[in-house]
C-alpha cells in the first residue's frame, strides 16, 4: 500500500521564469506536500498498528512487515493539527 503523493509542480504558474521566485515557490510547494506526506503516513502506521496481527495477515502483510509497522507506529506521533 502505498500513500505517495505524485503531484504536478504546484508552482507552474511561476515555474519556468527562472526567477528566484519561481525555485522559492518551489521548494517551498515540496516542503508543503513532503510534510503532508511524513503526516499521511503516520495516520496509516498508527491505524496499521491499531490492527491485530490477524487482520494484517488478512491483508496480505507478512511477520516481517508487521514488525516494521509496530516500530514505525512506535516511534511516530501523529500531529492532529
Amino acid at each position: 500500500m502505498s500513500t505517495r503523493t505524485h503531484a504536478l509542480h504546484g508552482a507552474g504558474a511561476v515555474h519556468g521564469a527562472g526567477s528566484k521566485l519561481a525555485e522559492v515557490c518551489q521548494r517551498a510547494f515540496e516542503r508543503i506536500v513532503a510534510g503532508q506526506e511524513r503526516r499521511a503516513n503516520a495516520m496509516v502506521d498508527a491505524y496499521l498498528a491499531s490492527l491485530s496481527d490477524e487482520q494484517l495477515a488478512e491483508l496480505g502483510y507478512g511477520r516481517v512487515a508487521i514488525m516494521a509497522i509496530r516500530k514505525r507506529a512506535a516511534h511516530t506521533t501523529v500531529p492532529w493539527l
